[in-house]
């Protein structure tokens, strides 16, 4: 199955693995990214993990993979787009709080340790699916609680933006999903790769719940690439997004297929 095959049939699953989710994500940017062979490289970790007998609780699983496996965060490219790909992150032993977290996650799953994701803004932490006041914060390799959480907050955001409870309640896979998109959205942007922000508005145009601002900024990226006819293909989805722009966007796809031909 092909990456975007896969990732709309995780999409559509709704409760779909973030590791198998990340994956595709990965293979988008590099075709040679097997998605299974990644899982199993998974899979492996988490059985050296089982193997020290890390796995008592998020802590112990934290420690192992912090301290004795060595994954930590990426503090001098933070910025780098491999920083966002589990799969290099995997090779690196580096990456950001995101898909760090995600790993833990995954690790966690496999090992019996239910830890959840916590999209806090400026920063992507682990909790204890059980345990509301035990954090850890999978980039500086350190737990929390819920008073070191908003300090982080407030370090992050500065004091001027108030700390809201709901900000440390746990995200779905899907949320981390687009959180990673998000991120190499940005990231691309700043880049000016235009080759690569287009796959990356590609798979976030196919979740659930998008703003059409998304398929517009897609459709542009599509024509500045000279992909005239998938330009055009995006504006016909706007024509059912946004009905009362309809004509506008008629034009547009027309416009494009002439530049095409």
């Amino acid at each position: 199955m092909d990456p975007t095959t896969r990732f709309v049939a995780c999409v559509a699953r709704g409760a779909a693995p973030i590791d198998e989710l990340a994956l595709c994500i990965s293979a988008h940017a590099d075709p040679r990214v097997d998605v299974d062979r990644e899982m199993g490289r998974l899979d492996a970790l988490a059985r050296w993990c089982r193997d020290s007998d890390k796995v008592g609780s998020m802590y112990d699983m934290a420690d192992f993979l912090s301290c004795q496996a060595g994954i930590k965060g990426d503090t001098e490219t933070y910025y780098d787009p491999e920083n966002s790909r589990i799969d290099r992150v995997l090779t690196r032993f580096r990456g950001n709080p995101i898909t760090l977290s995600v790993i833990w996650m995954a690790i966690g799953r496999r090992v019996g340790v239910d830890v959840v994701g916590i999209g806090m803004p400026g920063h992507f932490l682990i909790r204890d699916r059980w345990d509301e006041d035990s954090f850890y914060d999978t980039y500086y390799g350190v737990p929390l609680e819920r008073m070191g959480v908003q300090r982080l907050f407030e370090d992050r955001n500065g004091k001027a933006q108030p700390f809201v409870a709901e900000y440390i309640d746990p995200v779905t896979d899907l949320d981390t999903a687009r959180r990673m998109l998000s991120n190499l959205t940005s990231i691309y942007v700043h880049q000016a790769d235009s080759k690569s922000l287009a796959w990356v508005l590609k798979l976030r145009t196919l979740m659930p719940g998008v703003d059409p601002s998304t398929h517009r900024q897609l459709a542009g990226v599509l024509g500045h690439l000279g992909r005239f006819w998938e330009a055009a293909d995006v504006h016909e989805q706007l024509v059912e997004l946004q009905p009362a722009r309809a004509e506008h966007h008629r034009n547009a796809a027309r416009r494009l297929r002439a530049h095409g031909n």
